[in-house]
């Protein structure tokens, strides 16, 4: 009877080592996972090429987290991204964006995390002529400058009302 215990015990226990080496593999193999930016201005990417800035950060604390992934950022300019997304071809995330860039508004065409970070485009004034926001009516007949390429989906509606006005 001893021994039958015995054997009962080692096949309980014989899955286990081969279990612990799968669970080895999986940390020393993390899966990758491409992580794709295209915001090419501070202070999301600073330098492209030492890979500095915001973005870098943030996958790289990603990693430092846990062992089943490796994020890896990889800078994509966004009229690629628009054509890998409508090929069906992107194999990753995209970080720094809004549902409303990808006219997604409801979230039913992608799977959206809760946002990371909230940020906002802020209005700068010299101190001596200050400039007070105070809706729309307040761009009207202003000088507005900001990021050749970039799309202002709160400002460039107003402008083109005023242009029509």
């Amino acid at each position: 009877m001893p021994i039958f215990f015995a054997a009962l015990l080692l096949l309980f226990i014989s899955p286990l080592p081969s279990m612990a080496m799968e669970e080895s593999k999986r940390i020393d193999n993390p899966e990758k996972v491409y992580v794709y930016v295209y915001h090419l201005k501070p202070p999301y990417i600073e330098q492209l090429e030492l890979e500095t800035g915001l973005y870098f950060e943030l996958i790289e604390l990603f990693n430092s987290f846990q062992d089943k992934y490796q994020f890896i950022p990889q800078f994509v300019p966004r009229k690629r991204l628009n054509r890998e997304i409508a090929n069906d071809t992107l194999d990753g995330m995209i970080l720094g964006v809004h549902p409303v860039w990808f006219k997604d508004k409801e979230k039913i065409k992608f799977l959206w995390t809760k946002p990371l970070l909230n940020d906002r485009d802020e209005f700068i004034s010299p101190v001596t002529k200050p400039f007070n926001y105070l809706g729309e009516v307040s761009l009207y007949n202003m000088n507005i400058g900001g990021v050749r390429g970039y799309h202002y989906f709160r400002v460039a509606p107003v402008l083109k009302k005023e242009k029509r006005s």
